[in-house]
């Protein structure tokens, strides 16, 4: 993809993407965000993304079929996927200690999977606008351009 990132997609990005309202805002944002990057994600987005969609709480409710829709679209060829290794659970632990707990169990989970997979860019709305590391940025995906 010309002038694409290598970019990780945090949950609530996708979320937003299988929105009902296709005509929503945030879901044309999160759209033009997976369509115009070199995309990656975790096994632990996904488990995000589908808990969201079947909770019976969530605005979603999607029925189980439909979640595996989801799933099925997830799983694409079209998006990397990082795996939950030794090496992602080690480097967020000393992340949150050198940190001093400035990151939670699951975003430094997120964090670390999205730095071993050389991502310029994390797009999360947890997480705003900074820094995270040399290499490594988190943006709202609200200021994707």
């Amino acid at each position: 993809m010309s002038g694409s990132k290598k970019c990780f997609v945090d949950s609530n990005v996708w979320i937003y993407l299988f929105d009902r309202d296709k005509e929503s805002t945030n879901c044309q944002i999160a759209s033009k965000l997976i369509s115009k990057n070199e995309v990656f994600l975790s096994v632990q987005v996904v488990n995000e993304v589908g808990n969201n969609l079947i909770h019976p709480e969530k605005p979603f409710k999607f029925t189980e079929e439909k979640l595996r829709t989801a799933l099925d679209f997830l799983y694409s060829v079209e998006f990397n996927f990082v795996g939950l290794t030794r090496d992602v659970y080690f480097k967020a632990s000393e992340m949150r200690e050198k940190t001093k707990g400035e990151f939670s169990y699951y975003d430094s989970l997120v964090v670390s999977a999205a730095l071993l997979a050389g991502t310029e860019i994390l797009y999360s709305q947890d997480m705003g606008d900074e820094s995270l590391a040399k290499e490594l940025r988190a943006l709202d995906f609200f200021f994707f351009d």
